[in-house]
């Protein structure tokens, strides 16, 4: 089953926007290696300059969560249509839809927090769409491909626009029998982390569709679904 579920940046198309590679560059220049970005804290951000809500690089380990872990963490909650009983608890901060009649949410957050900002997921539960995969490579054809999903991801950071493209945001096929949102046992999803942003009010946006012929042959038409959020982040 195909679900909607969240948000967030910028341009990327393959990975290519300054944002992202602004970010790689002041890790390097810093000595920090991008697969590693575990321990930073707020005065960190500040000297590197690292606020404004830049997309982490997809392989890179975030409070010691990959893309896949936090798949696996999350799996349960947003097909329960995010009932708070299955949030996990995380070190950083999960963005997600409170309001479904205008899939809109407001988050409060502290200086330095991390988000994380799930842009859409899929299930096997039924209907099952195409040819669910079974593992990462088959995935990535899966959720990009016009002859299964086909889906097209945006995300926005207060009105700087980014397609997420690139299958290195895929997280999973994971394991989680009894999905709540029909009882399958596979859950995969397109999310990206981002860096703090600064003490202010920020807007984060974004859309999920997927037009592929595998969607229209199940559900009898295409999908799309967007989502608003409000972020608050207090000042030191």
């Amino acid at each position: 089953m195909i679900r909607h579920i969240l948000t967030c940046l910028l341009c990327v198309t393959s990975v290519t926007s300054t944002l992202f590679f602004s970010l790689q560059a002041a890790l390097a220049e810093d000595k920090i290696p991008a697969t590693s970005f575990t321990e930073l804290k707020q005065p960190v951000f500040k000297r590197l300059n690292l606020f404004g809500g830049k997309i982490i690089p997809p392989k890179t380990k975030v409070q010691g969560y990959s893309l896949n872990d936090v798949a696996q963490a999350i799996a349960y909650f947003s097909t329960s249509r995010n009932n708070l009983a299955f949030l996990p608890h995380t070190p950083f901060q999960i963005l997600y839809i409170q309001d479904f009649s205008n899939n809109t949410a407001t988050f409060t957050v502290p200086p330095g927090t991390i988000l994380f900002v799930p842009i859409g997921y899929i299930t096997d539960s039924p209907p099952v769409i195409g040819n669910f995969p079974t593992t990462f490579e088959q995935a990535a054809n899966y959720v990009f491909d016009s002859q299964q999903i086909s889906g097209k991801f945006e995300i926005v950071v207060n009105g700087v626009k980014t397609t997420i493209n690139d299958p290195r945001y895929i997280g999973g096929p994971v394991f989680a029998p009894g999905l709540l949102d029909g009882g399958g046992s596979h859950f995969l999803q397109v999310g990206v982390f981002l860096t703090p942003l600064s003490p202010g009010e920020h807007t984060i946006s974004g859309q999920f569709s997927a037009t592929g012929n595998a969607v229209i042959d199940t559900l009898g038409q295409a999908f799309s679904s967007g989502f608003t959020y409000k972020v608050i982040v207090k000042g030191n």
